[in-house]
């Protein structure tokens, strides 16, 4: 079972990326309020750099493990906040893209009710 938490831990982390990736451009492609860019961006942001965090926090692990020193809890709590850190701001963003959507369907629908009318 510790086989397949890493295997979808080690998945997420190499496919959440793109996900953020891929709703940042469209969010960002298509007219919205400047809040919703602002965020956008900021989250973006976010998510970028605590994937890169993760990844360099993951290298230094690595060569002291490699170098037959014992690895720093500190390091480990810093690959965790970076972890942490990418996924939040990766879930928000594509919160927000869902809220968007919801809402951009709402406003759709309300429009057609009323044509009908």
């Amino acid at each position: 079972m510790q086989t397949l938490g890493d295997l979808a831990f080690t998945a997420a982390l190499a496919g959440a990326p793109l996900l953020v990736l891929t709703t940042c451009i469209m969010l960002l492609s298509s007219p919205q309020p400047r809040w919703v860019t602002f965020s956008t961006a900021s989250l973006g942001v976010a998510s970028g750099v605590g994937f890169v965090a993760y990844w360099f926090l993951w290298g230094r692990s690595f060569d002291l493990v490699d170098a037959e020193r014992p690895d720093s809890p500190a390091l480990e709590l810093g690959q965790l906040a970076a972890a942490a850190t990418f996924a939040v701001a990766g879930a928000g963003v594509v919160a927000l893209w869902c809220g968007r959507r919801l809402s951009a369907r709402k406003r759709r629908t309300a429009a057609l009710t009323t044509y009908r009318r």
